[in-house]
């Protein structure tokens, strides 16, 4: 395979393997300038790939002509996919020919809206009714939703937009509270979907997982020097960090990434003081001394 057509490939999958991305995601995620990156997508779009575009945000539709020439002898709709799964998903067994059977239904939905799950049959409905609107952009009403914050049970009325926690979670924006909210499906009573599409769409903030595990809304950008030790403990702890490591003219490696939070990326830093150096985000600094100081105040 050429250099070329390998960069163009890395973007592709990566394209096909989440949910929208904004441009600089995908620069990071590929190790691709925005100006490559942009002629990819363009070519894309010329040799049959959907490219859905929302505000800055993009991703590959899975019922591009393209992509469909390249699946098997079965074929099943977006519908009849999801019900298979749903069902699959109802499954305990772990045997590794169930496991390729979900893998392969998986693939002909949208996974990058859903994600791998196991769900029970009395949830179903209201994950298939979350599914559609979130792909339709329609509104739902979750009936008699209980909040432990408030201790009150009410419809909510809310645009669905993201999938969290394997799937038991959901990201929505409230229309009478005009905010951004995750909700627990199963505390839900039932789901119902609203002849209404979505109005707010540019107040949508979902959230993302950063390579420490925590998630948020908020990314903050860090820049790490590491020696040999802490490198080696970072891929066996984190092995994705390998996409984020550069080395540096004194052959050490640089960690340059952005976090939701600085819990994730501090606690590592504490834990190899002697073995890294903090080079970018004078807020993480702080956060760093702020630690050390109530640490030192307890011992």
């Amino acid at each position: 395979m050429s250099n070329l057509l390998e960069k163009e490939f890395r973007l592709l999958l990566v394209m096909l393997q989440n949910k929208y991305l904004r441009i600089e995601q995908l620069c990071e995620r590929t190790g691709l300038p925005p100006r490559t990156v942009y002629r990819y997508i363009d070519h894309f779009s010329q040799v049959g790939l959907k490219i859905r575009k929302e505000r800055t945000l993009y991703s590959i539709d899975p019922s591009s002509p393209f992509l469909n020439s390249l699946t098997g002898r079965i074929h099943l709709t977006q519908e009849e996919a999801v019900f298979v799964r749903h069902l699959l998903d109802g499954v305990r067994e772990q045997s590794p020919q169930l496991r390729s059977l979900k893998e392969k239904v998986a693939s002909l939905t949208d996974q990058y809206i859903l994600q791998p799950s196991e769900v029970d049959n009395l949830e179903a409905a209201k994950l298939h009714i979350l599914y559609k609107a979130v792909k339709e952009h329609g509104v739902v009403k979750l009936c008699n939703y209980f909040s432990h914050h408030s201790g009150k049970t009410e419809d909510r009325l809310v645009e669905p937009f993201q999938f969290l926690a394997n799937n038991t979670e959901i990201r929505a924006y409230e229309i009478s509270s005009k905010k951004c909210k995750t909700y627990k499906i199963s505390r839900a009573e039932n789901v119902e979907a609203v002849n209404l599409k979505w109005s707010y769409e540019a107040f949508h903030e979902p959230t993302e997982t950063d390579l420490f595990h925590f998630s948020g809304v908020a990314r903050e950008e860090v820049q790490l020097i590491l020696g040999l030790f802490a490198k080696n403990v970072l891929l066996e702890e984190y092995p994705s960090a390998k996409q984020f490591l550069s080395e540096t003219s004194d052959h050490r490696h640089l960690l340059h990434v952005r976090v939701c939070n600085f819990k994730g990326v501090g606690r590592f830093v504490l834990g190899l003081l002697d073995d890294i150096e903090v080079v970018g985000n004078d807020n993480f600094r702080k956060y760093l001394r702020d630690k050390l100081e109530n640490l030192t105040l307890k011992v």
